[in-house]
């Protein structure tokens, strides 16, 4: 079974995007909590793709272990994953959540590293959704599809009824506070 990573993913995974820090932030969640990670850039920027750099990655452990992910290196909300530089911006890709890096793509750490991978693989990687693979602790991971959803207006239930205080929801995830507020308030 061959897994198109620009397309299948749209299948298997529900998709989110958030501003975090006035950066893009778009989410792929699956029921597994596998929660993944990437920012959009433009047309022009990809097809500048040998001016791209990417810096400031949070490079995974190579011991990860077991469902607890034990040895992985834990991220908080706002934490910064990694940087990218096209020629036109800067774009820091931010945690969401409180979760272990388990994965990064090859060619973006590649490129961190200052080595050229692949152009046609740099660029695929790019144009999808999974430049940062986040498993998230088991008990955050029980109420984030449910938080993400309805913080995006994707949900069926009411955030308060989630999580009883926006203080929780700020602390546990990177989003704006106000905003929480504001959906609870108005749902109150």
């Amino acid at each position: 079974m061959n897994f198109n990573v620009v397309t299948d993913i749209k299948k298997y995974y529900t998709m989110y995007s958030f501003m975090i820090k006035n950066e893009l932030c778009n989410v792929a969640f699956n029921n597994n909590k596998i929660c993944l990670i990437s920012t959009e850039l433009t047309a022009a920027e990809l097809d500048d793709i040998e001016n791209i750099t990417v810096s400031g990655v949070m490079v995974p452990s190579d011991t990860i272990s077991g469902k607890k992910k034990r040895g992985a290196a834990v991220v908080r909300p706002g934490d910064a994953l990694l940087s990218i530089t096209t020629n036109a911006r800067t774009i820091t890709l931010y945690s969401p959540i409180k979760a272990s890096i388990v994965e990064i793509a090859d060619p973006i750490i590649a490129l961190s590293r200052g080595e050229r991978p692949n152009a046609a693989l740099l660029r695929q990687t790019l144009e999808s959704v999974c430049f940062v693979v986040l498993f998230p602790q088991l008990q955050i991971g029980r109420v984030i599809g449910a938080v993400f959803g309805e913080l995006s207006g994707k949900g069926s239930g009411v955030v308060r009824d989630l999580i009883p205080s926006p203080d929780k929801v700020a602390n546990l995830f990177m989003l704006d506070a106000e905003m929480v507020s504001e959906r609870a308030r108005l749902e109150g």
